[in-house]
């Protein structure tokens, strides 16, 4: 069961605890010459320099991206929600919201950017592993499939397809 509160645990423990021991692979993994000068956390893309900017202009953009569901979520009163102290302390107990909200988008950005793109640019150059590491961050999710046959979801076909669907939308 996907949404079982120890599934989502033990999957939690699991992300994080791979999330931790990444930086010593990509580490490992470089050579000498890539690293020459850089501390692992320049290395894996985290400075000080720029940090306002680089919070700044995605959240711009991410408001100008949904702006239209958020005006329909202020006319119809739904953003004071968002507002409610209430509703964050109840979300922060939430393993679902948590893991979805958390725990899933962290781990993806700092696996699949953060620690990846440092091992693939000197293999594919920078352009290339733009486009190569949401590949691997799509085949990530295929796992979905094993399960989905496994407690009987889906037949083989039907979680293939349905996995076929989730890899290009989460490549995408």
């Amino acid at each position: 069961m996907l949404d079982h509160p120890a599934t989502i645990k033990r999957r939690c423990i699991s992300v994080l605890l791979f999330s931790s021991l990444a930086p010593g692979f990509v580490w490992y993994f470089s050579t000498p010459t890539e690293t020459l000068g850089h501390s692992l956390m320049t290395w894996l893309g985290v400075r000080f320099s720029g940090t306002i900017m680089a919070a700044v202009l995605p959240l711009f953009l991410t408001i100008v991206l949904f702006l239209g569901p958020l005006t329909l979520f202020y006319l119809d009163g739904v953003l004071k929600l968002y507002l409610e102290p209430k509703y964050w302390q109840a979300n922060m107990k939430n393993l679902i919201w948590l893991r979805n909200h958390v725990v899933a988008p962290f781990s993806e950005e700092f696996i699949f950017r953060a620690c990846m793109i440092p091992l693939l640019i000197p293999s594919v150059g920078a352009g290339t592993a733009v486009f190569l590491a949401p590949l691997f961050f799509g085949v990530a999710h295929f796992h979905h499939m094993v399960e989905r046959v496994r407690n009987k979801h889906a037949d083989l076909k039907t979680a293939f397809l349905q996995s076929l669907f989730q890899f290009s939308y989460t490549t995408v």
